[in-house]
């Protein structure tokens, strides 16, 4: 055998191995293959894309799809076809708004939009009624729309370097969520003030507010029994703002030097 030979043999195993183990762990990482058999496709990584399709319909069965890394500007509305999926990720794509079909995708747990330039997120955001984890971290939201309080079943979610200026009242309603995050290494949002409600939040444990414009918190937060871990750093407080010798002792409040 050649040496040209050896090493194309060599290197057409090594795909062969790459490729076998993409398909151990479930994940089909081209989708024009995958399209040959779309109803046996669960899991489908593409992160090299321009364009995502009409196409993306066919697979009926999928249940994650990962689209993060992508050169693509818009999901297409016939996103709605994948009934089954339950994790969604276009992180760090070139995204600047989602269908509202994507209120459709019912049985949806994981929503990863962060890191593109999103300014608005449709109403029918609503209706994913079992979401538990919403990732919008460095966007072009201004506002967050009423109908996230329908989201019942958040847990978590990431909000920080956008551009919101207040948080709405109906935050209190999410009464499962255990990790808000206002304020992160990319950035905080311009938020002067957390509303009262806040404190309704009875499983929150950790709340960010890192680079914020925080200047004061509502009564009863710090009185919080689940709260754990609290951010403030870059904000205007300090401990001479807050009666924070107290709450200190149950929970871990992180300020400026």
């Amino acid at each position: 055998m050649t040496t040209t030979k050896f090493f194309i043999t060599c290197s057409i195993l090594i795909a062969d191995l790459i490729v076998s183990s993409a398909q151990n762990i479930g994940w089909h990482t081209d989708i024009k293959s995958a399209l040959q058999y779309p109803d046996k496709v669960i899991k489908l990584r593409c992160n090299n894309l321009d364009t995502l399709t009409w196409e993306i319909s066919k697979f009926r069965n999928l249940e994650e799809l990962d689209l993060s890394l992508s050169n693509i500007t818009s999901i297409p509305k016939e996103i709605e076809d994948l009934h089954k999926l339950k994790r969604l990720k276009a992180w760090h794509c070139n995204l600047t708004s989602i269908p509202k079909e994507i209120g459709n995708l019912t049985n949806l747990h994981y929503l990863d939009l962060g890191e593109n330039r999103i300014k608005a997120l449709p109403k029918e955001i609503g209706r994913l009624k079992f979401l538990k984890s919403l990732n919008l971290e460095d966007n072009q939201l201004q506002t967050l729309p009423k109908e996230i309080a329908f989201l019942t079943e958040l847990e978590f979610i990431d909000v920080h370097a956008n551009l919101i200026t207040a948080l709405p009242p109906w935050i209190g309603d999410l009464h499962k969520l255990k990790v808000l995050i206002l304020g992160g290494d990319y950035g905080g949002n311009p938020i002067t003030y957390l509303p009262a409600q806040i404190a309704n939040l009875h499983h929150l444990q950790t709340l960010i507010l890192k680079d914020c414009m925080i200047s004061s918190l509502p009564d009863g937060i710090l009185s919080m029994h689940s709260l754990k871990h609290v951010d403030l750093r870059g904000t205007p407080m300090t401990k001479e703002h807050l009666y924070i010798d107290k709450a200190m002792k149950k929970m871990e409040i992180v300020l400026d030097p």
